[in-house]
């Protein structure tokens, strides 16, 4: 059942980053300005709402679930390890 809800949950942080990168970046095709600004101003704002939402939630999951843990230890360890480029072995 934990597996069931973690799954749940990090579709649910993927859906709203996805949608709400989409609304952000999203360009409007509207002829007349009026309804142009008001769906280029709605867009932005739903945007913002739902990566909002989406960080949110993220940053309470994460206390609390297992999977989303091992995410954020695993991107941790990623960001820690020594960049190849950078090794001394590697000046020729």
């Amino acid at each position: 059942m934990k597996k069931a809800v973690s799954i749940l949950r990090i579709a649910i942080i993927t859906i709203l980053g996805g949608f709400g990168t989409l609304f952000l970046f999203g360009e409007e095709q509207d002829e007349a300005i009026l309804s142009f600004l008001l769906h280029f101003v709605l867009d932005k704002v739903f945007a913002i709402i739902l990566l909002v939402v989406m960080f949110t939630l993220t940053a309470r999951w994460k206390e609390t679930d297992e999977w989303l843990k091992a995410i954020f230890k695993w991107c941790e360890e990623a960001d820690n390890a020594p960049n190849p480029m950078q090794l001394k072995d590697n000046e020729d």
